[in-house]
């Protein structure tokens, strides 16, 4: 398997163009360079503009999907480039879902938002996040988690126990 780098989320306020421009650059345009890795684009699967157009800031993108048309279109198709989608507290519709689905995912970063406790305090995924990742294993990504443990006070148990959960 190639190396590959995840790049920070885009501003959700700002176009990609310089995100486009670096990631030509960082592939050599249209070709794939031998040996160099891929370079997978962190984008939110959720609704980025919720709650901020009440706040008055404008946003460039509806959405992570509506961001990774923009920058796909600037920087073509290239086999170089995939998609890290990441999953917070939010759950998108299974429309959003499936528009994913036909795209490069691959990486689903899980942020630690995402899961809930259970009755006996461990995290797990709620019924809604459980059946998005359904949804999500019919591409077969990767799988990584993100953030920090919520309320658990020993952090290497905490992530431990996150880990446990998914696997």
């Amino acid at each position: 398997a190639r190396p590959a780098a995840v790049t920070p989320k885009p501003h959700p306020t700002r176009p990609v163009t310089n995100l486009a421009a670096a990631i030509l650059d960082a592939t050599g345009g249209f070709g794939s360079g031998v040996g160099a890795p891929s370079l997978w684009i962190t984008v939110p699967v959720d609704d980025m503009s919720a709650g901020k157009r009440a706040k008055g800031i404008t946003m460039q993108y509806a959405d992570g999907y509506e961001m990774w048309v923009a920058l796909k279109r600037m920087v073509g198709s290239n086999a170089d480039i995939g998609v890290a989608l990441e999953v917070g507290s939010t759950l998108p519709s299974e429309e959003a879902v499936a528009r994913w689905l036909a795209e490069p995912v691959k990486i689903v970063i899980l942020t630690t938002s995402a899961f809930i406790k259970n009755r006996n305090g461990f995290p797990v995924l709620s019924k809604g996040h459980q059946a998005l990742f359904h949804m999500l294993f019919t591409i077969r990504p990767f799988i990584a988690i993100s953030g920090r443990p919520v309320q658990i006070t020993n952090t290497a148990e905490g992530i431990k126990q996150y880990v446990q959960y998914m696997g």
